[in-house]
């Protein structure tokens, strides 16, 4: 099964084997997550369920569509675990602590982050799956923007909505993995969660998108002139959208060695309006972008 990218501390990746009993891991959210796998090694060989809950902030809930619609891995992935919590299709929710928690959407309200809070007292490990989640995703935009404006464009009436600026969840809790995407793949989201089943890290990628295209022999959109962030934003995704001949929009995020200025440059030349290039920048990973601009001492604004 391929393995998506996931951003945690490195470790040691464990040989594969095939999940077929049950777990259940007696962890808290203040231990090292190495430790955590630790916990979860030991109670998978003593053959008990992990307890999991799956939560939605401020978002389109396309991530926890995606869990729900891979039919074959979820019914796979029940055996192994009991899902306690799931608001989203479930009337009635389980109220305690879990082993895990997955957590897609981001902060954009002040009820966003108590939930968040909440959530994260309630679980050992906290799984942010997403765009949103990970990186603002299209909400963080408005940060760049006037705030007041935006929201009166928006919304009849504003008094009401208690808006925070957009944040992932990682900005106001411990995340223990992120896994980005909009949304991200289905084999990702399972490969991910099998692993933390069993106690073993995810492999980590740092590739960029550029590196699948050349492993599924895609032509590059770059080279034909289209605006594609491939070059610039971290792989994992198995190179989907440009697969389907559709430029990377970054929906991942910056890869950890994108040279910004380069790469402006070339669709500057290429015949890109700054304008654009900058608005594409900052659709899906606006704040993670915006931080990676600093750095490299980019001037890119709106």
């Amino acid at each position: 099964m391929r393995r998506g990218d996931v951003t945690l501390m490195r470790e040691e990746h464990l040989p594969e084997h095939h999940p077929h009993v049950h777990v259940h891991a007696c962890i808290t959210h203040s231990e090292p997550f190495h430790e955590k796998l630790a916990k979860l090694r030991a109670m998978h060989r003593r053959g008990k369920k992990l307890t999991v809950g799956v939560y939605g902030l401020t978002g389109c809930a396309g991530c926890q569509l995606t869990i729900l619609f891979a039919k074959d891995k979820l019914f796979r992935f029940l055996t192994m675990v009991d899902v306690m919590a799931l608001p989203f299709i479930k009337e009635q929710n389980y109220t305690g602590n879990f082993d895990i928690i997955i957590l897609e959407g981001l902060v954009a309200n002040k009820e966003d982050k108590e939930r968040a809070e909440e959530l994260r007292r309630r679980c050992g490990i906290l799984v942010c799956i997403g765009a949103c989640a990970v990186h603002g995703c299209v909400p963080a935009m408005k940060n760049f923007m006037n705030n007041p404006e935006v929201e009166r464009a928006v919304y009849a009436k504003v008094d009401y909505l208690n808006s925070l600026a957009a944040t992932p969840v990682s900005k106001h809790v411990p995340v223990d993995l992120e896994l980005p995407g909009c949304p991200p793949d289905e084999n990702q989201i399972y490969a991910v969660l099998t692993d933390l089943v069993l106690g073993r890290p995810p492999r980590v990628t740092h590739n960029p998108v550029c590196v699948e295209c050349v492993h599924r022999e895609v032509d590059c959109l770059l080279m034909q002139g289209k605006p594609c962030l491939g070059p610039i934003t971290t792989g994992g995704c198995d190179a989907i959208c440009t697969a389907a001949g559709h430029e990377c929009m970054g929906c991942r995020g910056p890869a950890p060695d994108a040279n910004l200025t380069a790469f402006i440059n070339l669709l500057e030349r290429q015949g890109q309006k700054r304008e654009n290039i900058e608005r594409r920048l900052k659709t899906y990973a606006a704040l993670a972008m915006d931080e990676a601009e600093k750095a490299q001492d980019v001037q890119v604004n709106f």
